[in-house]
């Protein structure tokens, strides 16, 4: 019977920071409920390894074989096969004589959480593999996915992290953040899977000069964490949704989707797809409702997402 190794890191979402922490703002992010599980299984001595990952239902979205060296043999995506093997050699540039040291059979990935929901599909992936590696997941981000890194840092924490990069390093400290306005918040999925690396390519596009930008996000995400009541957590997403707004020369998603709704309304992560936060003071059943009516029948509160 092959033995077998298992490793769990948590989904993320970025609750402040957006765009602007790529470049050294400090930004909140929270570890989900959700993640992926990564197991490993053993075997004496084999000549290649296989692959699959699984979706939420149980469904193999992808699948390969590698050589025991690592080397991509053959795959059911191209795109996605080549990255593993790019995260395989970082692996062993990070970590000499790993492979060479590895009895393998086959590696097995299991999200709980659809891919198209943006929960960290990647990032999930990156730290489980640098966990069993022993190597810096940064290092592993950085060769292969790119990013700030906050995902990172929310895969291996167990609270919600106040991030920051500074010098090329990533710098984070979890924190006790349970917003006394919890029952309030509300986690709402747009049903449109948002293409990160797009939505950084236009904000470097767009961005020449972010200082003065860099400051007030980072305030904004302190202000964020000490608000004590709806009014004072609404002044600082809108005042969050403006900044970014005008960096990115985008519409807010309240303007742009929801200008009737009772409460505010903020973009998590690249703005136009993926998730939103509302907050309000209506009943769940209300907002649900209000949400399910507009065409948006996913909408998590606090406890029902967040680690």
């Amino acid at each position: 019977m092959h033995t077998k190794q298992h490793f769990r890191t948590n989904g993320k979402l970025l609750l402040t920071g957006e765009y602007c922490v790529l470049d050294g703002a400090l930004a909140l992010a929270i570890p989900l409920k959700y993640g992926q599980e990564m197991i490993v299984y053993e075997a004496a001595s084999p000549q290649q390894f296989e692959w699959r990952s699984y979706d939420e239902k149980g469904n193999c979205w992808f699948e390969a074989t590698f050589s025991y060296n690592s080397s991509l043999i053959q795959c059911s995506d191209d795109e996605v096969g080549k990255r593993l093997e790019t995260l395989f050699v970082t692996i062993e540039q990070e970590h000499p004589g790993f492979w060479k040291n590895q009895c393998i059979s086959k590696i097995e990935t299991w999200l709980d959480f659809p891919l198209e929901w943006g929960f960290g599909t990647s990032s999930t992936l990156v730290a489980a593999l640098a966990k069993w590696a022993g190597v810096d997941p940064f290092i592993l981000l950085g060769n292969s996915f790119g990013g700030s890194g906050y995902d990172i840092a929310c895969a291996m924490s167990e609270s919600p992290v106040l991030y920051q990069k500074r010098d090329k390093h990533s710098h984070w400290v979890e924190i006790p953040y349970y917003p006394p306005m919890s029952g309030n918040m509300y986690f709402v999925y747009l049903g449109k899977k948002q293409n990160s690396r797009e939505g950084i390519k236009r904000y470097r596009a767009l961005s020449k000069k972010v200082n003065s930008q860099l400051k007030d996000v980072s305030m904004l995400s302190l202000q964020f964490v000490n608000s004590q009541s709806l009014k004072e957590l609404t002044e600082v997403i809108e005042a969050h949704e403006l900044v970014v707004s005008q960096l990115i020369q985008m519409v807010p998603v309240k303007e742009k989707l929801f200008a009737d709704f009772s409460g505010s309304i903020k973009s998590l992560g690249a703005w136009g797809g993926d998730f939103v936060m509302a907050l309000s003071s209506l009943s769940s059943r209300e907002v649900k409702k209000y949400f399910n009516d507009k065409g948006y029948p996913i909408c998590f509160a606090w406890k029902e997402l967040i680690l």
